[in-house]
């Protein structure tokens, strides 16, 4: 296992000219416009490029992962080829707010794109990074479920509630 600059090994991707009222409320790929709004296009800037994106919204700082796409140009495009891109995702979904007190930190005076660039990371081997991906698609999927069945219930309390007062 050795430390590594993500700027190392991985690469900021800038091609994308979309704008940001280029997407609608359908289309074959998804088109990540900087907000936290799903908008979707059918022809993609990014076809079958694993990518992390990274963006700040409202305050936030957004972090996202997907193969074909379009974005703005606001959206940063991580790519690379050293080590699985989904582990990059996943590695800064997790230090989110470690990124946004640096962010803050700085003032913005050095871009996001100069402060990720930055962040040290263990490489760990081929297998941890396999091990580590299954865990945490594995844990976004439970938390998807769960998320359903809260909403599920809800709509079940409210329903019984609504009829016991019918009644």
């Amino acid at each position: 296992c050795r430390t590594v600059r993500l700027g190392d090994i991985c690469k900021f991707v800038s091609k994308s000219q979309g704008k940001l009222r280029r997407g609608n409320g359908w289309g074959k790929y998804t088109f990540f416009n900087g907000t936290n709004k799903l908008r979707f296009i059918d022809t993609p800037d990014f076809f079958k490029e694993a990518s992390t994106l990274v963006w700040e919204y409202d305050g936030n700082l957004m972090v996202g992962y997907c193969n074909t796409f379009s974005c703005t140009p606001t959206v940063l495009v991580i790519q690379s080829n050293l080590i699985d891109i989904k582990f990059i995702y996943h590695y800064l979904r997790a230090n989110m707010q470690r990124i946004r007190t640096l962010y803050d930190t700085v003032n913005e005076k050095i871009s996001l794109q100069d402060i990720i660039s930055e962040l040290l990371i263990d490489c760990p081997s081929v297998e941890s990074i396999i091990s580590s991906i299954k865990y945490c698609d594995n844990n976004d999927m439970l938390v998807k479920e769960s998320k359903r069945e809260i909403e599920a219930n809800e709509n079940m309390l409210y329903m019984v509630l609504c009829n016991s007062i019918q009644d």
